[in-house]
């Protein structure tokens, strides 16, 4: 064994809680002694590590070191060249079989340290998947199932490339969970690669914020030694999720990704698409790099008090003058007597009178929200929608007389033309009225 990691990337166990180490301290035998001192003891063998601080367990992270020549030197070259303590971590620096080896040490403190363990846990976690991908194997694919994931290593020179350059891939299956789980992944960008397509039986390390509520499972999609960002053909994965988990009205699900840097959820260049959830009960997301994804469950965005009565404000004052101008348009055209009253002049006081309803009914939208019977809403929305109908009835019917006056000119007279165009206008936007209301009621 080359590479040997002095890290506690097996102290996570099914809880994803770094510190929770009883698990691991059970049937030790052939310990090779680290260090220990009045308050501090590390102990490491092949598979398993114990770290005390005190009274309480804690976290070590070290470089790793080649134990190709004797590995038994551990026991005895343990000399400690210099030790730095900051609160609750300590950063030992180790000289074994003439190589430097820095660790550093956290403690395991409830609710000071347990955010930093775990973004530590992370990127330790994310350098031993690189070193499980990395070794050549025989075959197509590889699995390396360990407590704390499930991984299959794909070779993708040796998969069936479609004719729409993704491959479809099942993503390996964790105890206690056999939904299933599809990753389309591009041809393009990873021909000759190895990647290593992992899922978590518990993703407590990804989750540093009480209020993130994953409901899928993290998959993480790992390659080593290849740029995995800002991909020209997106990367697709399909979560299904449990049926019987019910989704309130003020929450919506989104796909995101587990940024690396800032140790937060993300949704950037993220797509969700919902469209076969109601059926299937599937949430089809798509990426244009390559790190740990999940659907998460969030707040449908609302907009704050102070915000909501701006706009308002704005509402209130642009409605209000539209049908005040408007409303002088129908009274002048009303009260005024003209002998010159064409088509023209008709047309434009129909739209006026259309923008007079638009504008009113949409002052009165607020106010009939309030009302507790639903008749009164119903009828807003009816005035509403038809008036709107009208206006872009009665626009066209401008572009239409437009065209009469200035391009054809001559030969133009219609029969009963202003019966024509008001049945148009008015009539035409009541049955699609009838037609709505209809079918809202049944």
């Amino acid at each position: 064994m080359k590479l040997l990691y002095f890290m506690a990337l097996l102290i996570f166990g099914a809880s994803g809680d770094p510190c929770n180490l009883s698990s691991k301290q059970g049937n030790r035998t052939g310990n090779y002694f680290l260090y220990n001192s009045t308050d501090l003891k590390i102990a490491e063998n092949l598979t398993t590590l114990l770290c005390n601080w005190n009274s309480s367990q804690c976290y070590v992270e070290c470089t790793f070191v080649n134990l190709t020549t004797n590995i038994t030197d551990v026991d005895n070259k343990n000399a400690v060249e210099n030790v730095l303590i900051l609160g609750l971590s300590r950063t030992l620096v180790f000289k074994i079989s003439e190589q430097k080896i820095t660790c550093n040490v956290t403690k395991c403190v409830r609710d000071e340290i347990n955010i930093p363990i775990k973004k530590v846990y992370i990127s330790a976690e994310k350098n031993y998947i690189d070193a499980l991908i990395t070794p050549q194997f025989n075959g197509t694919t590889k699995n390396i199932d360990r407590e704390e994931f499930n991984m299959d290593v794909v070779k993708m020179d040796m998969m069936n490339t479609p004719a729409l350059g993704l491959v479809q891939i099942s993503a390996p299956k964790v105890p206690g969970d056999d939904l299933p789980l599809d990753v389309f992944m591009p041809t393009e960008p990873f021909v000759n690669v190895s990647f290593g397509i992992v899922t978590y039986p518990s993703a407590q390390q990804f989750i540093h914020d009480p209020n993130t509520v994953l409901k899928s499972k993290v998959i993480r999609i790992e390659t080593v030694g290849n740029e995995s960002k800002h991909l020209s053909k997106r990367l697709f994965i399909s979560f299904t999720l449990n049926s019987n988990e019910i989704i309130s009205e003020n929450q919506t699900l989104s796909c995101q990704f587990y940024d690396e840097t800032e140790h937060k959820w993300n949704d950037m260049g993220s797509f969700t698409n919902l469209e076969n959830f109601n059926s299937s009960n599937t949430v089809n997301c798509s990426y244009d790099h390559m790190t740990p994804f999940a659907v998460l469950l969030v707040d449908v965005a609302q907009i704050n008090a102070q915000q909501w009565k701006i706009l308002s404000y704005i509402s209130y004052i642009g409605c209000s003058l539209s049908s005040f101008f408007s409303a002088v348009t129908i009274f002048l055209y009303v009260f005024m007597k003209s002998s010159n009253r064409d088509s023209s002049i008709r047309i434009h006081v129909s739209l006026s009178v259309a923008l007079f309803l638009l504008n009113t009914s949409f002052l009165f939208i607020e106010w009939g929200a309030t009302w507790s019977q639903d008749s009164v809403c119903v009828l807003i929305a009816v005035i509403i929608q038809y008036s709107l109908l009208s206006c872009f009835s009665w626009m066209a019917i401008e572009a239409i007389h437009l065209y009469l006056l200035l391009i054809k000119v001559f030969n133009t007279y219609i029969k009963h033309y202003m019966i024509k165009l008001s049945l148009f206008g008015w009539g035409e936007e009541s049955d699609h009225v009838v037609y709505t209301a209809t079918f809202t009621a049944i």
